[in-house]
């Protein structure tokens, strides 16, 4: 952990160095943070279950101006619930059968236009944000048949790509000349094959 820590300060501190000495508007950007499920009456663990779970994002973008930029993200989201819901009775072999269909991992690209308020400001500058991409949604689906003779569990995980729409602001505080703390949380809606999946990312992040 203490070498992941000063590889990052090293990233950080040459990228600042570099900045300082170009008028170039090439932007970098590097955020954890947590994911909140919103809704979805598709996926279980979407009914009634905010666990929150993890998030992570990079990216790279252009200031066209001090207020405006564009950015290309990367942005990986883990979940961390396991739900299963009672499906049906098998009354002729006498199972009680429950399913289980979690969304476990969700990684996007998405194009992101970065509006920010008041850029002149000293230390903190609210901002908006929004932008359109792809995502992969990888699904865990389970059936487990419970019987007096015992637990018998099929399990099969699958991928698949959606549409995104994100919609979100966030505030700039300016900690140097190059180098932003950035607070955001974005509404992340997708087009799920038979229902909307939406979750909110909260990040801390840098931009440099």
């Amino acid at each position: 952990m203490k070498t992941l820590a000063l590889v990052f300060c090293l990233m950080v501190t040459a990228a600042l160095s570099a900045r300082a000495q170009s008028a170039s508007g090439l932007r970098f950007y590097l955020s954890t943070g947590a994911t909140v499920p919103v809704a979805s009456a598709y996926f279980d663990n979407f009914s009634g279950d905010r666990t929150p779970g993890v998030s992570l994002g990079a990216g790279i973008g252009y200031a066209f101006t001090p207020g405006s930029s564009f950015f290309i993200r990367y942005d990986y989201n883990r979940f961390w619930y396991d739900k299963k819901s009672y499906s049906t009775t098998d009354h002729q072999n006498g199972v009680d059968v429950f399913t289980n269909d979690n969304l476990k991992r969700a990684m996007a690209i998405k194009g992101l236009y970065k509006l920010t308020l008041f850029p002149g400001r000293p230390v903190a500058a609210p901002y908006l944000i929004a932008g359109i991409g792809a995502i992969q949604l990888n699904e865990r689906y389970g059936v487990l048949g419970v019987s007096e003779a015992g637990a018998v569990t099929a399990e099969v995980t699958y991928q698949y790509w959606e549409a995104i729409v994100a919609l979100g602001g966030g505030i700039n505080f300016k900690i140097h000349p190059h180098l932003n703390l950035i607070l955001e949380a974005r509404f992340d809606i997708i087009a799920d094959r038979n229902d909307e999946v939406q979750f909110v990312p909260l990040k801390v992040g840098l931009e440099f």
